[in-house]
């Protein structure tokens, strides 16, 4: 039997905000939350159309050392790490998750900021979240960047749960964030087509990030499977039936029973919507699920694991013996999963 692996901290940090609880009320609510992309200070032209979500104040993330991407990055850590009550970091390894990278505040201006020249090759690394935590904290292990669409999130956890169960580490940091509002991201969306422009159907661009302390040992909220896997034929996302992903969540069913709580991907692409109900039918039945991107938006490399954080909290109210399962696909056809229970 596989170590047991348990989730000690968490915290995410979204347009709805960075309290846990207020979001998933929010979210239960169904309170709409995204805005016009044209209110945000500095947003880029000619998205007039596109409803989005950003997060607030714009000072949470202006720093003179670390990018936008790392000060998210290092926001949410701090509330995990707080929450798991770890004193000492230097033994915690760091799996770090994005997207889109850092564009935002580096390749393109962020209102208030004043950076320092010096850091400006650091700023512009996709790894420097990932080293940011690594400094800020006085980490000595490793840290690892993982950068696999929106898929990212979850193939972090992943990645932990193989290093402690492989016994590399007692506990590690894992942690995800993107910044994808700005002219360069969203052009290569738009020229893509699935941007949701006025009332069509397609992905809301948001921003966030998460973090979850895992540890080696049983408690509340347990991680038990994680997986990942590629779609060859979906080589863009959902565009096409996704067989490949209905059986895995069939042998998912197989192994560990109905899910209580299941979190799909939903992307809002109408294609992906229509592909991966069908993979989900084949092989769940008919579940309920719970889409989150109507109200935080696609937070792109992010998105899973803030999700994941999101649903656990929901998880924790359930009975003992409920479980979870958060799905995650990403452009270039590939998928990750995520089963936890609460003990």
């Amino acid at each position: 039997m596989a170590a047991a692996l348990s989730i000690a901290g968490s915290a995410c940090l979204t347009c709805l905000g960075d309290d846990r609880h207020a979001q998933l009320a929010a979210i239960f609510a169904g309170k709409p939350t995204l805005r016009p992309l044209s209110e945000l200070e500095g947003a880029p032209s000619g998205y007039e159309d596109l409803t989005a979500g950003w997060i607030e104040p714009r000072s949470l993330l202006s720093h003179r050392l670390w990018a936008p991407l790392s000060m998210a990055a290092l926001h949410v850590a701090r509330r995990a790490v707080a929450e798991a009550a770890w004193d000492s970091l230097e033994d915690v390894p760091v799996f770090f998750a994005t997207s889109r990278g850092p564009v935002a505040g580096v390749r393109e201006p962020w209102p208030g900021r004043r950076p320092t020249g010096l850091m400006a090759a650091s700023n512009s690394l996709p790894a420097e979240p990932a080293a940011a935590i690594s400094s800020e904290f006085g980490i000595s292990a490793p840290w690892q960047v993982l950068s696999s669409g929106c898929c990212a999130g979850l193939d972090a956890l992943q990645m932990a749960a193989v290093w402690l169960r492989a016994g590399e580490a007692s506990r590690a940091l894992v942690v995800a964030a993107d910044l994808p509002l700005v002219a360069a991201v969203l052009e290569d969306y738009d020229r893509s087509g699935i941007l949701a422009h006025g009332d069509l159907p397609g992905m809301h661009p948001s921003e966030g990030a998460a973090a979850v302390c895992l540890e080696a040992k049983p408690g509340l909220l347990e991680i038990v499977e994680t997986l990942s896997l590629s779609e060859p034929e979906a080589r863009f996302g959902g565009n096409r039936p996704l067989p490949r992903l209905a059986a895995a969540l069939t042998g998912m069913r197989q192994r560990h029973g109905d899910p209580s709580l299941l979190i799909p991907h939903a992307s809002g692409t109408a294609r992906h919507r229509l592909h991966e109900q069908q993979a989900l039918e084949e092989a769940l039945g008919n579940p309920e699920h719970l889409a989150m991107k109507p109200f935080t938006g696609h937070c792109v490399g992010a998105s899973a694991l803030i999700e994941l954080v999101l649903g656990m909290d929901q998880l924790r109210r359930l009975p003992a013996g409920s479980s979870m399962l958060k799905i995650a696909s990403a452009l270039g056809g590939k998928h990750a999963c995520a089963w936890l229970r609460k003990s």
